[in-house]
């Protein structure tokens, strides 16, 4: 998958020390999409997801159809690894679908 290689070498932006570095990007439309990467500055933290929904909405998107997020490790990352208002935050743009995958190609498709 384009998008996961993509973001594989995105998720090197990452900003902070940071145990995980990830990256994100939601879907819209015709598969054009918005990316994000994971921020720790002090104690901020901002997700990939985070990021990435910001953006899409900067730009006046309002309805996402799902998201890919890229975790650099080799770890299954599972939904409890996500804050609540991630999870909210993506409710409330329509996301309902997430892809997750690590360094290893593993590949997991979760409802929300």
């Amino acid at each position: 998958m384009e998008l996961v290689e993509h973001l594989k070498n995105l998720s090197q932006n990452a900003y902070g020390k940071l145990d995980v570095k990830s990256a994100a990007a939601v879907i819209f439309g015709d598969n054009c999409w918005y990316t994000g990467v994971n921020i720790l500055i002090g104690d901020m933290y901002t997700s990939a997801i985070e990021n990435a929904i910001y953006a899409a909405v900067a730009e006046g998107y309002r309805k996402l159809n799902y998201i890919v997020v890229y975790f650099d490790t080799e770890k299954t990352v599972e939904m409890d690894d996500f804050s609540e208002e991630c999870i909210s935050l993506m409710h409330e743009f329509g996301i309902h679908e997430i892809i997750l995958t690590n360094k290893n190609n593993q590949q997991k498709v979760v409802n929300i």
